[in-house]
Protein backbone atom coordinates (compact mmCIF):
# COMPACT_ATOMS: atom_id res chain seq x y z
CA UNK A 1 0.00 0.00 0.00
CA UNK A 2 1.23 3.21 -1.21
CA UNK A 3 1.14 6.21 1.51
CA UNK A 4 0.98 9.61 0.22
CA UNK A 5 1.22 12.32 2.14
CA UNK A 6 -0.43 16.32 1.43
CA UNK A 7 2.06 18.81 2.43
CA UNK A 8 0.70 21.91 4.31
CA UNK A 9 0.79 25.21 3.00
CA UNK A 10 3.20 23.74 -0.57
CA UNK A 11 2.25 27.05 -2.38
CA UNK A 12 2.82 29.65 -0.14
CA UNK A 13 6.46 28.19 0.67
CA UNK A 14 7.34 28.16 -2.56
CA UNK A 15 6.16 31.89 -3.12
CA UNK A 16 7.90 32.79 -0.94
CA UNK A 17 11.95 31.59 -1.73
CA UNK A 18 13.45 31.84 -4.96
CA UNK A 19 13.42 28.03 -4.77
CA UNK A 20 14.55 27.09 -8.33
CA UNK A 21 17.85 29.09 -7.65
CA UNK A 22 18.60 26.66 -4.53
CA UNK A 23 21.05 24.02 -4.90
CA UNK A 24 21.13 22.07 -0.94
CA UNK A 25 17.70 22.14 0.65
CA UNK A 26 17.52 20.36 4.38
CA UNK A 27 13.95 18.81 5.07
CA UNK A 28 14.10 18.80 8.59
CA UNK A 29 11.30 16.66 9.07
CA UNK A 30 10.90 14.60 5.95
CA UNK A 31 8.02 12.34 7.04
CA UNK A 32 6.46 10.92 3.55
CA UNK A 33 8.38 13.28 1.53
CA UNK A 34 4.96 15.40 0.57
CA UNK A 35 7.08 18.96 0.40
CA UNK A 36 10.48 17.25 -0.25
CA UNK A 37 8.58 16.13 -3.62
CA UNK A 38 7.07 19.83 -4.33
CA UNK A 39 10.82 21.15 -3.64
CA UNK A 40 12.58 18.27 -5.95
CA UNK A 41 10.07 19.22 -9.02
CA UNK A 42 10.66 23.12 -8.18
CA UNK A 43 14.81 22.69 -8.61
CA UNK A 44 17.91 20.79 -9.31
CA UNK A 45 18.79 20.80 -5.66
CA UNK A 46 20.17 18.16 -3.81
CA UNK A 47 17.80 17.49 -1.05
CA UNK A 48 18.93 16.05 2.58
CA UNK A 49 15.54 14.53 4.14
CA UNK A 50 15.65 14.04 7.91
CA UNK A 51 13.52 12.37 10.08
CA UNK A 52 13.46 10.55 13.66
CA UNK A 53 10.58 7.85 12.72
CA UNK A 54 12.04 4.95 10.29
CA UNK A 55 9.09 3.99 9.01
CA UNK A 56 8.00 7.47 7.71
CA UNK A 57 11.77 7.43 6.08
CA UNK A 58 11.13 3.91 4.08
CA UNK A 59 7.63 5.90 3.05
CA UNK A 60 9.36 8.66 1.58
CA UNK A 61 12.35 7.16 -0.02
CA UNK A 62 9.50 5.10 -2.09
CA UNK A 63 7.58 8.01 -2.59
CA UNK A 64 10.36 9.82 -3.80
CA UNK A 65 11.83 7.31 -6.16
CA UNK A 66 11.89 9.30 -9.03
CA UNK A 67 14.19 11.79 -7.46
CA UNK A 68 16.26 8.90 -5.88
CA UNK A 69 19.76 10.57 -7.38
CA UNK A 70 19.04 14.35 -5.48
CA UNK A 71 18.38 12.94 -2.25
CA UNK A 72 19.64 11.50 1.01
CA UNK A 73 17.60 10.50 3.68
CA UNK A 74 19.56 10.12 7.64
CA UNK A 75 17.66 8.28 10.63
CA UNK A 76 17.72 11.28 13.00
CA UNK A 77 16.47 13.92 15.67
CA UNK A 78 15.98 17.27 13.94
CA UNK A 79 17.44 18.82 16.97
CA UNK A 80 21.19 17.25 15.78
CA UNK A 81 21.12 19.28 12.34
CA UNK A 82 24.41 20.86 13.27
CA UNK A 83 25.63 17.22 13.58
CA UNK A 84 24.20 15.80 10.30
CA UNK A 85 25.35 18.73 8.52
CA UNK A 86 29.43 18.17 9.87
CA UNK A 87 28.97 14.55 9.21
CA UNK A 88 27.57 14.27 5.76
CA UNK A 89 30.09 17.72 5.11
CA UNK A 90 26.74 20.13 3.70
CA UNK A 91 27.79 23.62 2.66
CA UNK A 92 26.40 26.48 1.63
CA UNK A 93 22.73 25.21 2.66
CA UNK A 94 20.15 27.68 1.05
CA UNK A 95 16.94 26.47 2.46
CA UNK A 96 15.81 24.25 5.67
CA UNK A 97 12.02 23.42 6.15
CA UNK A 98 10.74 21.84 8.89
CA UNK A 99 6.69 20.93 9.17
CA UNK A 100 6.21 20.18 13.11
CA UNK A 101 3.21 18.54 12.75
CA UNK A 102 2.24 14.29 12.62
CA UNK A 103 1.14 12.92 9.68
CA UNK A 104 -1.80 11.17 8.71
CA UNK A 105 0.13 7.95 8.51
CA UNK A 106 1.33 8.07 12.43
CA UNK A 107 -2.15 8.93 13.27
CA UNK A 108 -3.89 6.29 11.96
CA UNK A 109 -1.09 3.88 12.82
CA UNK A 110 -3.11 2.47 15.60
CA UNK A 111 0.22 0.75 17.35
CA UNK A 112 2.12 4.00 17.59
CA UNK A 113 -0.45 5.20 20.38
CA UNK A 114 -0.70 9.08 19.13
CA UNK A 115 -4.92 8.26 18.18
CA UNK A 116 -7.45 9.20 20.73
CA UNK A 117 -10.05 7.63 18.14
CA UNK A 118 -7.89 4.20 17.61
CA UNK A 119 -6.93 1.47 20.38
CA UNK A 120 -3.35 1.07 20.87
CA UNK A 121 -1.01 1.30 23.17
CA UNK A 122 -0.16 4.27 25.05
CA UNK A 123 2.87 4.99 23.43
CA UNK A 124 3.56 8.49 21.50
CA UNK A 125 6.63 7.97 20.74
CA UNK A 126 8.45 8.76 17.21
CA UNK A 127 11.22 6.38 17.85
CA UNK A 128 11.45 3.00 18.85
CA UNK A 129 14.66 3.75 20.58
CA UNK A 130 13.44 6.21 23.06
CA UNK A 131 13.02 4.86 26.02
CA UNK A 132 9.77 6.27 28.15
CA UNK A 133 6.65 6.28 26.34
CA UNK A 134 3.14 7.78 27.44
CA UNK A 135 2.29 4.73 29.49
CA UNK A 136 5.85 5.59 31.09
CA UNK A 137 4.41 9.15 32.41
CA UNK A 138 0.93 8.33 33.00
CA UNK A 139 1.70 5.18 35.52
CA UNK A 140 4.22 6.94 37.05
CA UNK A 141 4.07 10.43 37.63
CA UNK A 142 2.50 12.09 40.68
CA UNK A 143 -0.55 13.63 40.94
CA UNK A 144 1.78 17.60 40.54
CA UNK A 145 3.65 16.22 37.96
CA UNK A 146 0.76 15.15 35.85
CA UNK A 147 -0.87 18.63 36.52
CA UNK A 148 2.09 20.33 35.41
CA UNK A 149 2.58 18.52 32.65
CA UNK A 150 -0.89 19.08 31.65
CA UNK A 151 -1.20 22.82 32.17
CA UNK A 152 2.75 23.01 30.77
CA UNK A 153 2.27 21.32 27.40
CA UNK A 154 -1.20 21.35 26.88
CA UNK A 155 -2.59 23.82 28.53
CA UNK A 156 -5.27 21.43 29.88
CA UNK A 157 -8.24 23.81 32.32
CA UNK A 158 -9.20 20.51 33.52
CA UNK A 159 -5.90 19.66 34.57
CA UNK A 160 -6.40 18.63 38.15
CA UNK A 161 -9.63 16.44 37.56
CA UNK A 162 -8.00 14.74 35.36
CA UNK A 163 -5.27 14.01 36.90
CA UNK A 164 -7.32 12.61 39.98
CA UNK A 165 -9.22 10.85 38.11
CA UNK A 166 -5.89 9.20 36.44
CA UNK A 167 -5.04 8.56 39.94
CA UNK A 168 -8.14 6.65 40.91
CA UNK A 169 -7.90 4.75 37.76
CA UNK A 170 -4.28 3.40 38.59
CA UNK A 171 -5.88 2.07 41.94
CA UNK A 172 -7.14 -0.51 40.25
CA UNK A 173 -4.55 -1.31 37.39
CA UNK A 174 -2.33 0.22 35.34
CA UNK A 175 -3.48 2.47 32.53
CA UNK A 176 -2.12 0.63 29.07
CA UNK A 177 -4.35 1.90 26.11
CA UNK A 178 -5.21 4.79 24.28
CA UNK A 179 -8.81 4.43 24.28
CA UNK A 180 -8.45 3.42 28.24
CA UNK A 181 -6.93 7.01 28.87
CA UNK A 182 -9.37 8.73 26.48
CA UNK A 183 -12.42 7.40 28.16
CA UNK A 184 -11.06 8.44 31.43
CA UNK A 185 -10.14 12.33 30.21
CA UNK A 186 -13.68 12.54 28.79
CA UNK A 187 -15.25 11.07 32.46
CA UNK A 188 -13.02 14.04 33.62
CA UNK A 189 -13.96 16.93 31.98
CA UNK A 190 -17.87 15.69 31.40
CA UNK A 191 -18.38 18.82 29.46
CA UNK A 192 -17.68 18.16 25.79
CA UNK A 193 -15.85 20.95 23.80
CA UNK A 194 -18.15 21.21 20.15
CA UNK A 195 -14.69 21.91 18.67
CA UNK A 196 -12.63 19.59 20.09
CA UNK A 197 -12.43 15.90 21.89
CA UNK A 198 -12.19 16.79 25.44
CA UNK A 199 -8.71 14.10 25.33
CA UNK A 200 -7.14 16.02 22.62
CA UNK A 201 -5.14 18.50 24.61
CA UNK A 202 -3.74 15.71 27.21
CA UNK A 203 -2.55 13.86 24.24
CA UNK A 204 -0.85 16.91 22.81
CA UNK A 205 0.85 17.21 25.85
CA UNK A 206 1.96 13.30 26.57
CA UNK A 207 2.92 13.51 22.74
CA UNK A 208 4.98 16.82 23.85
CA UNK A 209 6.79 15.06 26.76
CA UNK A 210 7.61 11.48 25.50
CA UNK A 211 9.44 13.05 22.47
CA UNK A 212 11.00 16.53 24.38
CA UNK A 213 9.52 18.57 21.24
CA UNK A 214 10.04 22.03 22.57
CA UNK A 215 13.48 21.66 23.69
CA UNK A 216 14.17 19.60 20.38
CA UNK A 217 12.91 22.45 18.54
CA UNK A 218 14.22 25.32 20.29
CA UNK A 219 18.04 23.62 20.01
CA UNK A 220 17.20 22.75 16.53
CA UNK A 221 16.47 27.01 16.02
CA UNK A 222 19.55 28.27 16.84
CA UNK A 223 21.45 25.31 14.99
CA UNK A 224 19.78 25.34 11.76
CA UNK A 225 19.89 29.18 11.59
CA UNK A 226 23.81 28.58 11.98
CA UNK A 227 24.49 25.94 9.50
CA UNK A 228 22.28 28.14 6.23
CA UNK A 229 24.42 29.32 4.42
CA UNK A 230 24.61 33.85 4.34
CA UNK A 231 21.03 34.51 2.44
CA UNK A 232 19.76 31.67 3.09
CA UNK A 233 15.89 30.44 4.46
CA UNK A 234 14.81 28.77 7.35
CA UNK A 235 10.84 28.02 7.27
CA UNK A 236 8.84 26.42 9.97
CA UNK A 237 5.29 25.11 9.97
CA UNK A 238 3.48 24.63 13.54
CA UNK A 239 0.68 23.94 14.78
CA UNK A 240 -0.05 25.14 17.99
CA UNK A 241 0.42 27.65 20.29
CA UNK A 242 3.56 26.36 22.35
CA UNK A 243 5.84 25.80 19.51
CA UNK A 244 4.34 28.82 17.25
CA UNK A 245 5.29 30.66 20.41
CA UNK A 246 8.73 29.52 20.33
CA UNK A 247 9.44 29.90 16.70
CA UNK A 248 8.01 33.55 16.78
CA UNK A 249 10.22 34.67 19.50
CA UNK A 250 13.69 33.12 17.73
CA UNK A 251 12.61 34.80 14.64
CA UNK A 252 12.11 38.07 16.45
CA UNK A 253 15.18 37.85 18.55
CA UNK A 254 17.30 37.35 15.00
CA UNK A 255 15.51 40.44 13.22
CA UNK A 256 16.20 42.91 15.89
CA UNK A 257 18.93 45.22 16.39
CA UNK A 258 19.98 44.06 20.08
CA UNK A 259 19.38 40.85 21.23
CA UNK A 260 21.26 40.43 24.25
CA UNK A 261 18.42 42.32 26.62
CA UNK A 262 21.14 43.74 29.06
CA UNK A 263 21.61 47.59 29.49
CA UNK A 264 24.83 47.47 27.55
CA UNK A 265 24.73 45.87 24.01
CA UNK A 266 27.06 42.40 23.69
CA UNK A 267 25.59 40.80 20.63
CA UNK A 268 26.38 41.76 17.46
CA UNK A 269 24.14 45.20 17.06
CA UNK A 270 22.39 44.45 14.54
CA UNK A 271 19.39 41.85 13.10
CA UNK A 272 20.97 38.41 11.80
CA UNK A 273 17.88 37.83 10.02
CA UNK A 274 15.29 39.57 7.83
CA UNK A 275 11.44 38.43 8.59
CA UNK A 276 10.19 37.19 5.42
CA UNK A 277 6.70 37.40 6.42
CA UNK A 278 6.21 39.32 9.13
CA UNK A 279 2.42 38.33 9.41
CA UNK A 280 2.06 34.76 10.08
CA UNK A 281 0.69 32.97 6.94
CA UNK A 282 -2.32 30.13 7.58
CA UNK A 283 -3.76 28.31 5.37
CA UNK A 284 -6.93 29.25 2.73
CA UNK A 285 -10.46 28.52 3.23
CA UNK A 286 -10.07 26.62 0.14
CA UNK A 287 -7.07 24.27 1.74
CA UNK A 288 -8.62 23.70 4.63
CA UNK A 289 -11.61 22.49 2.95
CA UNK A 290 -8.84 19.89 0.68
CA UNK A 291 -7.00 19.19 3.61
CA UNK A 292 -8.75 19.66 7.68
CA UNK A 293 -5.18 18.78 8.82
CA UNK A 294 -3.79 21.85 7.92
CA UNK A 295 -6.68 24.28 9.69
CA UNK A 296 -4.22 25.09 12.62
CA UNK A 297 -1.40 25.47 10.32
CA UNK A 298 1.10 28.39 10.72
CA UNK A 299 4.29 29.46 8.38
CA UNK A 300 6.59 31.38 9.44
CA UNK A 301 9.89 32.17 7.58
CA UNK A 302 13.40 33.91 8.51
CA UNK A 303 16.23 35.06 5.63
CA UNK A 304 19.68 34.81 7.34
CA UNK A 305 21.73 37.98 6.45
CA UNK A 306 24.51 37.60 8.30
CA UNK A 307 26.32 35.01 10.67
CA UNK A 308 25.29 34.95 14.45
CA UNK A 309 28.45 35.47 16.62
CA UNK A 310 26.92 35.22 19.80
CA UNK A 311 24.51 32.14 19.77
CA UNK A 312 24.03 32.59 23.70
CA UNK A 313 21.44 35.10 23.22
CA UNK A 314 19.00 33.22 21.38
CA UNK A 315 16.97 32.78 24.01
CA UNK A 316 16.12 29.05 25.24
CA UNK A 317 11.89 28.44 25.52
CA UNK A 318 12.16 24.91 26.30
CA UNK A 319 10.71 24.05 29.87
CA UNK A 320 12.27 22.53 32.83
CA UNK A 321 11.55 18.96 32.03
CA UNK A 322 13.72 17.35 34.97
CA UNK A 323 11.45 19.49 37.40
CA UNK A 324 8.32 17.49 35.80
CA UNK A 325 9.52 13.84 35.53
CA UNK A 326 11.58 13.83 38.94
CA UNK A 327 9.79 10.83 39.70
CA UNK A 328 10.82 8.59 36.92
Amino acid sequence: MKFIHEPVLVEELLQHMPISEMKLIIDATIGLGGHARHFLSKTDAHLVGIDLDRESLRIAEDNLIAYAGRITLVEDNFRNIKEIAERLELESIDFICADLGLSSFQLNCEKRGFSFTKDGPLDMRYSDRMKADAANLVNNLGYQELVALFRKYGEEPRAHRIAEEILRERRTGSITSTMQLAEIIRRAKAKRSRKHDPATLVFQALRIAVNEELENLTIFLRDAFDVLNRRGYLAIIAYHSLEDRIVKTAFRQLAARCRCELSRCSCEGKPVGRLVNKKVIKPSREEIIRNPQARSAKLRIIEKISHVQFPQFLAAQCPDRHILFSSL
